[in-house]
């Protein structure tokens, strides 16, 4: 419910981590990308191959849990490319790309990225001290309240079939 609270520490541990190992795209990667741009009357840049400069706070559309999160522990998002530059999300061609190899290979840098990222933090105290030390200057004189009363343990209307116990495989669905 809340807007995601900035955390410099974290971020720039993070982009360490990017900026460490680029983005890598084979050439059929990379065609793949530009026929999917030019199915969407979009530039034929193909995949990004360079990790961008960090950017500062920002507003943007759209809803996320992370907010709340964000209020009560230190946390930093990045971005990885999938798809080719310029590509809308929710579209074909973010499936597409994300369903080959496209998808694999970005799924893999993500998790070195969250490895070594996570190694740091677990290595090294000073970075989880920064990175709380940040959240507590800006949260300073302010006290997280979640949206949600505090008796409201799932939203309301959620049916039966729907609920997860813990013990449960997989959710079915049996509409009798």
């Amino acid at each position: 419910m809340h807007d995601i609270l900035p955390n410099t520490p974290s971020i720039d541990l993070l982009h360490r981590h990017m900026a460490a190992r680029p983005p890598q795209w084979t050439e059929a990667e990379q065609q793949f990308a530009r026929a999917c741009q030019r199915e969407m009357d979009l530039p034929e840049t193909g995949l990004a191959t360079q990790v961008l400069p960090k950017i500062g706070p920002t507003k943007v559309g759209g809803s996320s849990d992370l907010g709340d999160i964000s209020k009560v522990v230190p946390m930093a998002v990045f971005g990885w490319p999938t798809a080719g530059q310029g590509t809308s999300l929710h579209t074909w061609a973010i499936t597409a790309c994300g369903g080959m190899s496209i998808g694999d290979r970005a799924s893999l840098d993500t998790a070195r990225i969250l490895a070594g990222a996570g190694y740091d933090a677990v290595t090294d105290p000073g970075v989880l001290a920064a990175a709380k030390a940040d959240l507590d200057a800006r949260m300073a004189g302010k006290t997280y309240v979640p949206l949600l009363p505090a008796d409201r343990t799932e939203p309301i209307g959620i049916p039966d079939w729907l609920r997860k116990t813990g013990q449960d495989e997989v959710v079915s669905f049996d509409p009798a």
